[in-house]
């Protein structure tokens, strides 16, 4: 199973590109793109629409270091 990382300050396009990838990801092969985060903010509106139409599959994660 493939394995992609993306990493970039906030604004860097980071969801954008995400959105693109899974899509054609979905179209080529019909399989889901896993977004696994840390970020204990919300998902960005492309990422929702995806995750509604099933081409997203989100897992939020929690860190055990509290700071």
């Amino acid at each position: 199973m493939p394995t992609t990382l993306l990493v970039g300050k906030t604004g860097s396009g980071k969801s954008s590109l995400l959105g693109t990838y899974a899509k054609w990801i979905y179209r080529k092969y019909k399989k889901k793109t896993r977004l696994i985060s840390s970020d204990p903010g919300g998902l960005p509106n492309n990422v929702k629409v995806l995750r509604d139409k099933g081409i997203i599959e989100v897992w939020k994660i929690q860190t055990r270091d509290p700071d």
